[in-house]
């Protein structure tokens, strides 16, 4: 069977992938779930709260298992698992994208049209002064999340891996 290791998006935590945790794990998989920096449990300050503190996440999660692991990203997750598989390929079995944005190499949220109009401006010019840019419990700071990824120029992905899309 596979290990499966699941990204969330912003605004939310690893909860958000209960039921398909439970069903994948029914069926003999192996699955591991976690929060990112300042989502879910994680209570880190904003300001720490970067694109290098997601994808530095990620690899620490693939490091703790002893086989590569299918990498599952929703939403804002998927430049998490973008830059966590550019970083620690051999730990990284495939990547599947599950509504979630998908980068190429250089391309940030922003370039993504993740923040387009007026309203996007606003909501980073919050994240960089430090102010809530959504009804939640405590600050995020999506300013930090909005460097490019950096992924092998030559594959398109990253290195040995298979990139697979979900709709």
């Amino acid at each position: 069977m596979a290990r499966f290791v699941l990204v969330h998006g912003a605004f939310s935590g690893a909860w958000i992938w209960g039921p398909l945790t439970d069903r994948l794990r029914a069926a003999g998989h192996s699955v591991e779930v976690f929060d990112l920096p300042g989502s879910g449990d994680d209570h880190r300050p904003a300001s720490e709260v970067t694109l290098d503190a997601c994808a530095t996440r990620l690899c620490e999660v693939l490091a703790s298992g002893s086989e590569p692991a299918v990498v599952a990203g929703n939403s804002m997750g998927g430049i998490v698992a973008t830059q966590g598989a550019a970083r620690c390929p051999s730990r990284v079995r495939a990547l599947v994208y599950v509504t979630a944005f998908l980068p190429k190499d250089g391309q940030s949220l922003l370039d993504l049209g993740a923040f387009a109009g007026e309203f996007g401006v606003a909501l980073v010019n919050q994240a960089q002064s430090g102010g809530k840019i959504a009804p939640v419990d405590r600050l995020h700071n999506l300013a930090g999340l909005l460097p490019a990824v950096a992924i092998d120029q030559a594959t398109g992905s990253f290195k040995g891996g298979k990139m697979l899309f979900s709709i």
